[in-house]
């Protein structure tokens, strides 16, 4: 049996899969994580033909039963390995890059819920996009997420938005 870490991984792609879908983009994975774990490509229209079209996000998939909710925030203690990683692809300028967290329950038994009518993943998945400023932290950095920030298939077509217009960084 996998560890629970490698489940929250696997529900954590599920569920970024599943929005990807319902968004209607594309939803590209990397064979090696160097700080990235897939991209969402928006789907252009040629001549009445679907293609893939040039703008994209890139993202860092984490997993947890430790965050905290507050009214508007989550709260994550971040790798500060992750966190320099994210940092330093944003500072680069290119492909724009959003850490995503999929914050679980604390019981691994209700992680996922399933019957003939439904397959639910719980919680919930939140995007963010890191300061210009690396933490010196050795082991975490403590990130709010606002709890505004679902990643829902309009967040991910809203950001892909951005992205065309030039406005995300």
């Amino acid at each position: 049996m996998m560890t629970d870490n490698d489940i929250e991984e696997s529900l954590s792609k599920a569920y970024v899969s599943a929005v990807a879908g319902r968004a209607g983009v594309l939803l590209g994975d990397t064979i090696k994580d160097y700080g990235c774990d897939g991209t969402f490509h928006e789907v252009a229209n040629l001549g009445g033909k679907r293609v893939k079209g040039s703008f994209s996000i890139d993202f860092q998939l984490k997993a947890s039963k430790n965050c905290r909710l507050e009214s508007e925030n989550v709260v994550y203690d971040l790798d500060a390995d992750t966190h320099r990683k994210l940092v330093f692809r944003k500072q680069q300028g290119g492909t724009p890059i959003v850490l995503i967290v999929l914050v679980l329950p604390a019981n691994a038994n209700d992680w996922l819920v399933h019957s003939e009518d439904q397959l639910l993943i719980k919680q919930c998945c939140y995007w963010y996009v890191v300061d210009d400023v690396a933490t010196e932290n050795k082991t975490t950095v403590r990130i709010r997420i606002p709890r505004s920030q679902q990643l829902t298939p309009e967040a991910v077509n809203a950001l892909l938005a951005r992205v065309r217009a030039g406005t995300m960084i």
